[in-house]
Protein backbone atom coordinates (compact mmCIF):
# COMPACT_ATOMS: atom_id res chain seq x y z
CA UNK A 1 0.00 0.00 0.00
CA UNK A 2 2.93 2.06 0.47
CA UNK A 3 6.78 2.56 0.42
CA UNK A 4 9.01 4.52 2.52
CA UNK A 5 11.99 5.66 0.64
CA UNK A 6 15.65 7.26 2.25
CA UNK A 7 14.09 7.25 5.76
CA UNK A 8 17.75 6.84 7.17
CA UNK A 9 18.23 9.85 9.97
CA UNK A 10 21.53 9.92 11.57
CA UNK A 11 23.10 12.35 13.64
CA UNK A 12 26.12 12.73 11.27
CA UNK A 13 24.00 14.47 8.45
CA UNK A 14 23.67 18.10 7.99
CA UNK A 15 20.94 20.62 7.97
CA UNK A 16 18.06 19.61 5.44
CA UNK A 17 19.84 16.00 5.25
CA UNK A 18 16.99 14.41 6.83
CA UNK A 19 14.58 14.41 4.10
CA UNK A 20 12.69 10.95 2.73
CA UNK A 21 9.84 10.08 0.63
CA UNK A 22 6.82 8.16 1.28
CA UNK A 23 5.11 6.63 -1.58
CA UNK A 24 1.42 5.60 -1.10
CA UNK A 25 -0.39 3.23 -4.47
CA UNK A 26 -2.26 5.88 -7.08
CA UNK A 27 -5.32 3.88 -6.76
CA UNK A 28 -6.02 4.72 -3.05
CA UNK A 29 -4.98 8.02 -3.01
CA UNK A 30 -7.66 8.43 -6.14
CA UNK A 31 -9.84 6.80 -4.23
CA UNK A 32 -9.73 8.56 -0.86
CA UNK A 33 -9.48 11.89 -2.72
CA UNK A 34 -13.18 10.68 -3.41
CA UNK A 35 -14.20 10.06 0.04
CA UNK A 36 -15.69 12.63 1.83
CA UNK A 37 -13.27 13.42 5.32
CA UNK A 38 -15.86 13.69 8.56
CA UNK A 39 -13.40 15.80 11.28
CA UNK A 40 -11.96 13.41 13.75
CA UNK A 41 -11.08 14.61 16.87
CA UNK A 42 -9.09 11.41 17.38
CA UNK A 43 -6.41 11.63 14.26
CA UNK A 44 -5.81 15.81 15.71
CA UNK A 45 -5.46 14.49 18.83
CA UNK A 46 -3.19 11.32 18.14
CA UNK A 47 -1.43 13.90 16.28
CA UNK A 48 -0.62 16.19 19.25
CA UNK A 49 -0.08 13.36 21.33
CA UNK A 50 3.28 12.81 19.13
CA UNK A 51 4.67 16.23 18.83
CA UNK A 52 3.91 17.30 22.63
CA UNK A 53 6.29 13.82 23.33
CA UNK A 54 8.69 15.05 21.09
CA UNK A 55 9.27 18.57 20.91
CA UNK A 56 6.90 19.65 23.79
CA UNK A 57 3.71 21.20 24.73
CA UNK A 58 4.53 24.73 23.24
CA UNK A 59 4.51 23.10 19.91
CA UNK A 60 1.09 22.48 19.37
CA UNK A 61 -0.33 25.81 17.88
CA UNK A 62 -0.64 24.71 14.33
CA UNK A 63 -3.37 21.44 12.38
CA UNK A 64 -0.84 18.99 11.83
CA UNK A 65 -3.06 17.38 8.74
CA UNK A 66 -3.96 19.56 5.74
CA UNK A 67 -6.45 17.52 3.37
CA UNK A 68 -7.30 17.91 -0.15
CA UNK A 69 -10.77 19.15 -0.93
CA UNK A 70 -13.10 18.22 -3.61
CA UNK A 71 -15.86 20.04 -4.23
CA UNK A 72 -15.78 22.55 -1.30
CA UNK A 73 -15.03 19.48 1.22
CA UNK A 74 -12.26 17.55 2.76
CA UNK A 75 -11.38 14.29 1.48
CA UNK A 76 -9.42 11.72 3.32
CA UNK A 77 -6.64 11.88 0.84
CA UNK A 78 -3.75 13.60 3.08
CA UNK A 79 -2.31 16.80 1.14
CA UNK A 80 0.86 17.39 3.73
CA UNK A 81 1.46 16.98 7.65
CA UNK A 82 3.14 18.85 9.54
CA UNK A 83 6.04 19.44 12.76
CA UNK A 84 7.42 21.97 14.71
CA UNK A 85 10.38 23.56 12.25
CA UNK A 86 10.74 26.11 9.38
CA UNK A 87 7.81 25.01 7.28
CA UNK A 88 9.00 21.30 7.59
CA UNK A 89 6.62 18.98 5.57
CA UNK A 90 5.70 15.48 3.97
CA UNK A 91 3.56 16.20 1.39
CA UNK A 92 2.08 15.90 -1.93
CA UNK A 93 0.59 18.76 -4.36
CA UNK A 94 -2.34 18.50 -6.55
CA UNK A 95 -0.66 18.89 -9.92
CA UNK A 96 1.88 16.43 -8.46
CA UNK A 97 -0.54 13.43 -8.50
CA UNK A 98 0.21 12.30 -11.93
CA UNK A 99 3.80 13.03 -11.19
CA UNK A 100 4.38 8.81 -10.43
CA UNK A 101 6.07 6.18 -9.88
CA UNK A 102 6.32 2.40 -11.13
CA UNK A 103 7.76 -0.26 -8.62
CA UNK A 104 6.78 -3.78 -9.73
CA UNK A 105 4.11 -2.75 -11.93
CA UNK A 106 2.72 -1.17 -9.37
CA UNK A 107 1.80 2.69 -9.52
CA UNK A 108 2.90 5.05 -6.63
CA UNK A 109 2.24 8.68 -6.28
CA UNK A 110 4.70 10.52 -3.98
CA UNK A 111 4.76 12.42 -0.67
CA UNK A 112 8.22 14.25 -0.27
CA UNK A 113 9.74 16.01 3.10
CA UNK A 114 10.64 19.56 2.78
CA UNK A 115 12.99 21.26 5.22
CA UNK A 116 13.58 18.26 7.49
CA UNK A 117 16.42 19.28 9.76
CA UNK A 118 16.84 16.87 12.36
CA UNK A 119 15.85 13.02 13.15
CA UNK A 120 13.23 14.32 15.67
CA UNK A 121 11.44 16.18 12.73
CA UNK A 122 12.25 12.90 10.52
CA UNK A 123 10.35 10.75 13.27
CA UNK A 124 7.62 12.91 14.03
CA UNK A 125 6.85 13.49 10.43
CA UNK A 126 6.68 9.65 9.72
CA UNK A 127 4.84 9.27 12.59
CA UNK A 128 1.94 11.12 12.33
CA UNK A 129 1.54 10.38 8.46
CA UNK A 130 1.31 6.70 9.54
CA UNK A 131 -0.93 7.50 12.18
CA UNK A 132 -3.33 9.16 9.35
CA UNK A 133 -3.03 6.19 7.13
CA UNK A 134 -3.51 3.55 10.16
CA UNK A 135 -7.03 5.72 11.18
CA UNK A 136 -8.13 5.67 6.81
CA UNK A 137 -7.70 1.78 7.06
CA UNK A 138 -9.94 1.78 10.49
CA UNK A 139 -12.58 4.27 9.67
CA UNK A 140 -12.84 3.68 5.95
CA UNK A 141 -13.94 0.16 4.85
CA UNK A 142 -14.41 0.11 1.51
CA UNK A 143 -12.26 1.85 -0.28
CA UNK A 144 -10.82 -1.71 -2.55
CA UNK A 145 -7.14 -2.50 -1.83
CA UNK A 146 -6.84 -0.60 1.45
CA UNK A 147 -7.56 -4.14 3.66
CA UNK A 148 -6.05 -6.30 1.46
CA UNK A 149 -2.30 -7.84 1.85
CA UNK A 150 -1.13 -6.19 -1.27
CA UNK A 151 2.06 -4.10 -1.76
Amino acid sequence: MYIIEGFQPSTHMMIGGYGFSVLLRKDIALKLLDKDYKESEMISKIAESHIEFMFGENHLSRPHYHFFERDGKKSWLLQYSTVPGNACDLGIAFADLNDTKIIDGVEYVIYSSHNVDSPRQAYALLSIWLTWFEILKSSIRDVKGLHQGKK
